[in-house]
C-alpha cells in the first residue's frame, strides 16, 4: 500500500519566496497545492515547467483563489491538508489609501484562518502546521533608542500610529509596514480566539516568520519584470543599468537569502509533524547577516563579479560612515531562527545571494531570448 502523501497549502505559489518554498516542499517528499489568482494555462505551465526538476511529477496542484479576502475563499484549499505557508499578500508598497489596503491585509489572513479552523474542527488532528510569512517591517521600528537590538519580541507599532496620523498622506512604504504589521497581528488574534472558544490549546502548531529583505536567485522571472520582488528588483535594476544604487535605511541593511527562508518553512512544518505539544506562538526573525549590509555594496559586488559590466552598474549611495550613522547603532538578533530552523549549516552569504541572483537573470533570459 503506498503511503499516505502529506499535503502542504501554500497561497500565492507563484511568488518569488513561495516558488522557492513549494521547490523545498517538494524535495521534501510533500504534495503541494498552491492558489494563484488567476489560474491561466501559461501560468499552470510555468510552474509546472519551474518546479519540474524538484519532484515526481505528480505531486503539484494549481487551484484559483480569485480573491483571498471573501468569507470562505479557502474553504475547497484547504479540505485535508497537513500544512499550510500562508505566502499570498493583497498589499502594495505603491498605494497610499490606508483604508483598503488595511481591511485587505487583515481579512487575506482571516478568511484562510477561518476555513482552516473549520477544516480542523471536523478533522482533529490532520492539520499539524499554519505558517505565516510576515517581514522584518512588523518587527523594526524606529522609535527605539539607538543601539536597540531587535529580536522576535518587538513589534512596529510606530507605522501604524504614522498611518493614523497622515491618513491619505501617508508613503507607501509606511503604509505597508503598517499593513504586514496588522496581518500577522490578525494572525495572532484569530489563533487566540479559536483557542478560547476550543477552549484548549489548538491542536496544531502557529509560526510566523520575519524575514528581512530578501535576496536571491528567482526560478523564473515573471512577466513584465516590474513584478519581481522588491528587493531582487533592486539587483536586477542596477545589474542592468537601469536604475540608480537605491537609498540606505536600517531595514536595508539586513538580508536573507530566499532560499533559507522556504527551508524555515519547511523546517517549521517539519518538527510539528507528530509533535505531543505543537509550539503555537513560534514567531521567526529571519536575518542572514550580522554586520550591516547595503545596496552600495550590492553594486560593488556586481562590478566585481561581472566586470564587463563595469560601465553598467551605477556607482553611488552613501559612504560607510554616512549608513553608519543612519543605522543608528542598531542590530537585528536571528539568532533563535538559526538555531532552532537552520542548525549548524548557517545563513547563505550576501555576496553568494547577490552574484547567483545575478547568474539567474543571465539564465533565465537567455532561455526567453
Amino acid at each position: 500500500m503506498a503511503a499516505a502523501r502529506r499535503v502542504v497549502l501554500i497561497t500565492g505559489v507563484n511568488g518569488y519566496i513561495a516558488t522557492h518554498t513549494a521547490a523545498a516542499f517538494l524535495r521534501a517528499g510533500f504534495t503541494v497545492r498552491g492558489t494563484v489568482r488567476t489560474r491561466t494555462p501559461a501560468l499552470v505551465q510555468t510552474l509546472e515547467r519551474t518546479l519540474e526538476p524538484y519532484h515526481d511529477g505528480d505531486r503539484l496542484e494549481v487551484v484559483e483563489v480569485p480573491d483571498i479576502g471573501v468569507k470562505g475563499a479557502f474553504d475547497r484549499a484547504v479540505e485535508n491538508v497537513h500544512a499550510i505557508a500562508h505566502l499570498a499578500s493583497p498589499v502594495s508598497t505603491t498605494t497610499t489609501d490606508p483604508g483598503p489596503l488595511l481591511r485587505a491585509a487583515i481579512s487575506g489572513t482571516t478568511s484562510l484562518l477561518t476555513s482552516a479552523f473549520a477544516a480542523a474542527r471536523r478533522d482533529p488532528g490532520a492539520l499539524q502546521s499554519v505558517v505565516f510569512m510576515s517581514t522584518i517591517s512588523a518587527i523594526f521600528s524606529p522609535d527605539q533608542p539607538p543601539g536597540h537590538t531587535f529580536t522576535e519580541s518587538d513589534w512596529n507599532d510606530h507605522a501604524k500610529r504614522e498611518t493614523a496620523r497622515l491618513g491619505a498622506s501617508v508613503d507607501g512604504y509606511t503604509l505597508y509596514q503598517a499593513s504586514k504589521t496588522a496581518a500577522e497581528r490578525a494572525f495572532w488574534d484569530a489563533a487566540a480566539k479559536e483557542e478560547q472558544e476550543l477552549s484548549q490549546p489548538l491542536g496544531f502548531g502557529m509560526v510566523a516568520l520575519c524575514p528581512a529583505l530578501t535576496l536571491g536567485p528567482p526560478l523564473y522571472l515573471p512577466q513584465p519584470i516590474s513584478r519581481l520582488s522588491m528587493r531582487v528588483r533592486d539587483i536586477h535594476a542596477l545589474f542592468h543599468g537601469t536604475a540608480p544604487v537605491p537609498a540606505f535605511s536600517p531595514v536595508r541593511s539586513t538580508f536573507v537569502d530566499v532560499r533559507d527562508v522556504a527551508d524555515c518553512v519547511v523546517a517549521t512544518v517539519q518538527q510539528h509533524r507528530g509533535a505531543s505539544q505543537p509550539l503555537r506562538e513560534e514567531r521567526y526573525l529571519l536575518v542572514g547577516n550580522e554586520e550591516p549590509v547595503s545596496p552600495r555594496e550590492i553594486a560593488d559586488v556586481l562590478r566585481k563579479r561581472f566586470p564587463e559590466r563595469d560601465d553598467r552598474i551605477p556607482v553611488g549611495g552613501g559612504t560607510a560612515e554616512e549608513e553608519a550613522e543612519v543605522l543608528n547603532g542598531w542590530r537585528f538578533d536571528a539568532g533563535k531562527a538559526g538555531g532552532k530552523l537552520l542548525g549548524e549549516r548557517g545563513w547563505v552569504g550576501f555576496e553568494v545571494s547577490v552574484v547567483e541572483s545575478a547568474e539567474a537573470f543571465v539564465r533565465l533570459e537567455g532561455r526567453s531570448s
